[in-house]
């Protein structure tokens, strides 16, 4: 019993410090993304912005009862992040990124309309709406249960088309010339494939 023991704590104390480094990187990743957009916002109220709203989420329900909307909100939002990011990489882009130009700021091929890329979001938020009506219903929120959605996820599930039909939209709308996609392709010379 004692030599069970004596690999017990460490292994929980290993656990526990891989589970709070983590969550400090995903914090500081979070607040710096934010940062980036928005460089003279204070640095303490982002970290305050960032993490105090998840700590209500620690006293609703247990995690086993949340689990299937913790996966429908996350599966949600990046689904169709991915679509977009895809889409650009591999569609408009095709495959080459102006390396100087990722850190251009203000001027540079990616900062679209201060910093944000309003077609990116746009189609990123028609993907949120796909990706809830098709698994919506595998959350425990009502409201998000959609009887033809579900008859379609049975055979498509929601991740796989939300990401395809993000990617398409992303390069169509680049294709018809719209400005904030088209502008940041990168010319031939500085590129890298």
């Amino acid at each position: 019993m004692g030599h069970q023991i004596r690999i017990r704590v460490p292994a929980l104390l290993i656990i526990i410090l891989s589970t709070l480094i983590n969550n400090a990187m995903l914090l500081y990743a979070s607040v710096m993304g934010i940062k980036t957009a928005f460089p003279n916002a204070n640095y303490h109220r982002l970290v305050a912005l960032v993490a105090l709203p998840p700590i209500f989420f620690i006293y609703v329900g247990t995690l086993q009862s949340n689990f299937n909307t913790i996966l429908t909100v996350v599966g949600a939002l990046i689904a169709p992040y991915w679509g977009v990011a895809l889409g650009d990489y591999f569609l408009v882009r095709r495959q080459r990124v102006d390396l100087v130009g990722l850190y251009q700021g203000e001027g540079g091929p990616y900062w679209f309309k201060r910093g944000f890329n309003p077609v990116a979001f746009a189609v990123w938020a028609g993907g949120i709406v796909m990706w809830v009506f098709l698994g919506g219903w595998t959350s425990s929120v009502s409201w998000l249960h959609f009887g033809s959605g579900e008859k379609v996820f049975t055979y498509l599930t929601a991740t796989a088309p939300t990401i395809i039909i993000c990617a398409v939209a992303y390069w169509a709308l680049g294709m018809m010339g719209i400005t904030t996609i088209t502008k940041s392709l990168p010319v031939n010379e500085g590129t890298t494939k």
